[in-house]
């Protein structure tokens, strides 16, 4: 029998808050990244220190975790979450970052920021990278789920009313593929679609063949003055699929 060893960690992260109590500061040399998965909920604990690395309460503050996307433009904000303080003695928080946050967020390297604000409303410093850097490096990995690839547009030619043909993923050895398409009938400015859609398939090889393609039709979807986008699925193992429009 085969014996696998599965690990539980905790997801640690160590955030230093500036004060004036201490006569000197201990500057960090090492920060970990802050390491976030795709697909799951991510429960991340908080220990609040001194700059003596003794820990300290925070029972007058509100604490919030930021996520940034430094390549984009404007530096986006992919999400904010508050903290929740759970020993206000010891300065400990934890926070859990829902997996739809990182639905649309693609794996790679970020930056974070926890903010910290006084129930006065003043701001203070915290500290989560090395050399008291205040943006620590996020690491978003893919998770448990499939990786999605963007959708492939069609469109039809004036001529034959047909699409270009797109593979049917028979790679996949899947004996009961689903396949799915959005159609999009309206523009806001020519009247609503009358008339059919055939979905076309060949178990030919076309990227081997170029001529006598054997297609026939999958399924026929009839309209009358459709305007409203329409999701439509078919099944079948198919080497490639095109669509006809009457």
């Amino acid at each position: 029998m085969q014996s696998n060893s599965v690990y539980l960690y905790q997801n640690k992260i160590d955030v230093q808050i500036s004060d004036n109590t201490q006569n000197r500061r201990n500057i960090v040399v090492y920060a970990a990244n802050l390491i976030l998965y795709k697909d799951v909920d991510n429960a991340l604990f908080f220990q609040f220190k001194n700059s003596d690395q003794k820990r300290v309460p925070i029972g007058n503050m509100d604490f919030n975790l930021v996520v940034f996307d430094e390549r984009s433009e404007r530096e986006q904000i992919l999400f904010e979450v508050p903290l929740t303080i759970t020993d206000a003695t010891t300065g400990k928080a934890t926070v859990t970052v829902p997996e739809q946050f990182l639905y649309n967020v693609e794996a790679g390297l970020y930056k974070y920021a926890v903010t910290a604000v006084n129930l006065d409303g003043t701001e203070h410093a915290t500290y989560v990278d090395d050399n008291l850097g205040m943006r620590g490096v996020a690491e978003i990995n893919a998770g448990s789920g499939p990786i999605f690839k963007a959708s492939q547009t069609l469109t039809f030619d004036s001529m034959s009313k047909r699409t270009e043909a797109v593979t049917g993923q028979t790679q996949l050895h899947n004996n009961h593929n689903l396949h799915t398409a959005i159609l999009k009938f309206a523009d806001g400015v020519t009247a609503g679609f009358t008339g059919s859609l055939t979905v076309e398939a060949t178990l030919d090889n076309i990227t081997q063949q170029t001529v006598n393609i054997d297609w026939f039709d999958v399924a026929v979807f009839n309209y009358t003055d459709q305007e409203e986008n329409v999701t439509i699925n078919f099944n079948g193992v198919f080497s490639a699929v095109r669509f006809l429009v009457t």
